[in-house]
């Protein structure tokens, strides 16, 4: 028997991280909201413009995330960890290419893709 799924279905996961007011740069993973926002080394704003979906580059579905340029550095240390949160909720952490930054200065944070795939 088959496995299928509808977009519509890869997508709620995807429309709930949309929903994301901030991107924080961090140098471990985080274990909450609070914990995100207290160890930030830099953190930006999001809006609905910051989000594209489309369809998966292995398959089901994904969220292009569109990059930041010079976003500032609140604090120096190695960025390894990419977090999305709301006004009340850690959404979403994944890791990134570890990174150097040093504060006072800015940081250039790149694009990036969250996938869902279709079921197997």
């Amino acid at each position: 028997m088959g496995k299928k799924a509808d977009d519509s279905v890869l997508d709620a996961p995807l429309d709930v991280i949309a929903t994301a007011t901030h991107m924080i740069a961090l140098d471990a993973e985080p274990a909450d909201r609070s914990e995100a926002q207290a160890n930030a080394l830099a953190t930006t704003t999001m809006s609905a413009g910051d989000f594209t979906k489309a369809n998966g580059n292995v398959s089901g579905r994904k969220l292009i995330i569109s990059s930041k340029p010079g976003v500032a550095v609140a604090a120096s240390g190695n960025i390894n960890h990419i977090a999305f949160i709301t006004t009340s909720k850690l959404l979403y952490v994944t890791t990134a290419t570890t990174k150097a930054v040093v504060s006072p200065g800015t940081v250039d944070l790149q694009s990036l893709d969250i996938e869902v795939r279709d079921p197997s």
